[in-house]
C-alpha cells in the first residue's frame, strides 16, 4: 500500500499534490466488417458523483498512485471503472505510451500519460462489463468517426483522433 493521497483545498476545488499524474486508457478495438476493418473506441459517461465533467463521456481514466508504474495504473483503472482486465487479453493487443506536460498553473494535473491499446482479435461488444457506479454510469464502443456527437470530456477527442490514427 502508498502513502497517502495529499490533498489542499482551494477556491477552484481539491489539488492532490500527489496524485498529480494521470493516465489514460485509449481502448482501440478493431472490428472486421464486409469492407475491412472499423476502429471502435471504448468511451464511458461519467456518473452524476464525479467532480469533474459529470456527464459527459471519456476514455477510461485516474491517477497514478505512489507505489504504481504508469502501465500498472493504467491496467487498475480500467479495471476499477468498467471491470476489463486488459491483462486477460494480453495476447489481443499491443500497446504505446504517449505523454504530455501541461503548464497551465490552474491544472490539477501536470504530467498526462495515454497508454494505448489496439484490440484487433476480439469484439469487445461481446465483452459483459461491470461498471464502478461513482464513475461510470455507461460504457460503449463507439465509431471514431462518430466521436462529434458525444460530449466529450477533457482533451480526450483529440487524444482518440491521434491514437487512431497512428
Amino acid at each position: 500500500m502508498g502513502r497517502p493521497n495529499k490533498r489542499y483545498e482551494t477556491e477552484d476545488g481539491p489539488i492532490f499534490a500527489s496524485r498529480s499524474i494521470t493516465v489514460n486508457a485509449i481502448i482501440l478495438n478493431f472490428i472486421k466488417s464486409c469492407t475491412g476493418f472499423n476502429t471502435y473506441v471504448v468511451l464511458t459517461r461519467r456518473s452524476q458523483f464525479m467532480m469533474d465533467s459529470p456527464g459527459k463521456w471519456c476514455i477510461p481514466s485516474g491517477y497514478l498512485d505512489w507505489d504504481e508504474t504508469i502501465y500498472e495504473a493504467t491496467i487498475r483503472e480500467v479495471k476499477e471503472e468498467i471491470g476489463l482486465d486488459l491483462n486477460e487479453l494480453i495476447d489481443n493487443f499491443y500497446t504505446e505510451l504517449n505523454f504530455k506536460i501541461n503548464d497551465v498553473p490552474i491544472r490539477k494535473q501536470n504530467i498526462e500519460f495515454s497508454s494505448i491499446f489496439w484490440i484487433d482479435n476480439l469484439n469487445l461488444n461481446d465483452f459483459n462489463f461491470k461498471l464502478d457506479p461513482l464513475e461510470v454510469a455507461e460504457v460503449k464502443l463507439v465509431h471514431v468517426e462518430d466521436l462529434h456527437m458525444y460530449d466529450i470530456a477533457f482533451d480526450h477527442a483529440d487524444l482518440i483522433r491521434e491514437a487512431a490514427e497512428i
